[in-house]
């Protein structure tokens, strides 16, 4: 690496962005795209990592993002008011009785992230009205924040080296 992370780019609350700018800024050499491939998603694959470049280069696109369906559809979720009621994140009379009909959602799963340099230094963000989807399946995307997430994540990887 021809530089070091400044300790102030290195703290629990640094905006995920902030790095990967910084070291667009720094490098000597000036690149056409980056690409952000968190640690916390360790059963992404090559093909998904260069499929999203692909589609990036080929819908011309300044950017593209890795998402998959989610397991819950936000359609069926609720928050809770400060009294503790159940309230809907979504009009109801709008939203199917049955799940087969709710719309297709996506969520970012954290796994790639691709993006023209010059773009990403002016927006300061991967996600934009600009932003195309990678649509990657579920058993590449999970993303590993808690102990039972990464006992999953262990279970999934003896599954496959067992095949």
């Amino acid at each position: 690496m021809p530089f070091v992370r400044p300790a102030g780019l290195a703290q629990d609350d640094t905006p995920g962005i902030e790095p990967v700018l910084h070291a667009l800024q720094i490098l000597p050499k000036r690149y056409d795209h980056v690409v952000l491939l968190q640690p916390t998603s360790p059963l992404r694959l090559v093909e998904d990592i260069d499929g999203c470049i692909d589609m990036c280069i080929e819908r011309g696109s300044p950017a593209c993002v890795s998402v998959t369906e989610p397991a819950d559809n936000p359609y069926w979720m609720y928050r809770l008011s400060p009294e503790g009621f159940l309230r809907p994140l979504f009009v109801q009379d709008e939203i199917p009785d049955r799940r087969q009909e709710l719309p297709p959602v996506y969520a970012l799963n954290g796994a790639v992230y691709v993006a023209r340099c010059g773009w990403l230094l002016e927006k300061r963000t991967f996600l934009s009205d600009e932003t195309t989807a990678f649509i990657m399946p579920p058993e590449h995307s999970l993303d590993v924040y808690t102990e039972i997430d990464l006992q999953l994540c262990e279970c999934m990887l003896k599954q496959l080296s067992v095949r």
